[in-house]
């Protein structure tokens, strides 16, 4: 997630004549919507949430939604009540965002990066049973976590090249792992970010597959 070149302001209406790129006027900023960064006053991550849900193309505010949920940003409860009092025809972003709420699979609060919240959006969207995220499971003797799991299929998936390179003895522990689940009869899958940003279908078709034959 990069910064915007161009940062938004909210100003006062009384202002608007000096709006110009970058700066939103408002008649209406609830002291529920304000907070204080360094001694700056600045929009609340709900409200600032709300209002980029009017701004943004949907399938980028869709990661930036994700991305306030699973780094507790923002709570869920927080966003919906937010949301419900602030709803006006005009207002789209609180539709937007109570319509998200009730489409986002609970298993989202598990994950710990936006990619992992996005091949959860990827396998909601396709219509199969959802995985379970950082799923625990006991195998040889120690508890693992599986990135993406249906247990009921024995089916994992492991995704790859999504963080810093970890170190040589992560990497050789992760084979170890591998080797333990599939003797215990786990079918293993590893996604990499550039087959998922090239061709998503196609990455993630065997995946499917596997799950609706078990």
């Amino acid at each position: 997630m990069e910064f915007p070149a161009v940062p938004e302001i909210i100003v006062g209406a009384r202002a608007r004549a000096a709006a110009q790129q970058g700066v939103r006027t408002t008649s209406a900023l609830s002291p529920a919507d304000i907070d204080r960064v360094d001694g700056i006053r600045a929009t609340g991550p709900a409200r600032t949430i709300i209002d980029l849900g009017t701004a943004m193309p949907l399938d980028e505010f869709e990661d930036v939604f994700d991305l306030a949920i699973l780094t507790g940003t923002v709570r869920r409860h927080r966003l919906e009540t937010r949301a419900r009092e602030l709803w006006t025809p005009r207002r789209s972003g609180c539709a937007v965002v109570l319509r998200l709420l009730a489409e986002r699979n609970p298993e989202l609060g598990n994950a710990r990066n936006i990619w992992e919240a996005r091949v959860l959006r990827m396998f909601d969207h396709l219509g199969v049973a959802p995985p379970r995220v950082n799923f625990p499971v006991r195998v040889g003797g120690g508890m693992r976590r599986l990135d993406l799991a249906w247990p009921e299929h024995k089916v994992f998936v492991e995704l790859d090249g999504f963080a810093a390179h970890a170190p040589r003895r992560a990497f050789e522990d992760d084979r170890v792992r591998q080797n333990l689940l599939v003797a215990d009869d786990w079918r293993p899958f590893r996604l990499t970010k550039r087959a998922l940003e090239r061709d998503p279908d196609a990455a993630l078709a065997p995946i499917t597959a596997a799950i609706t034959a078990a």
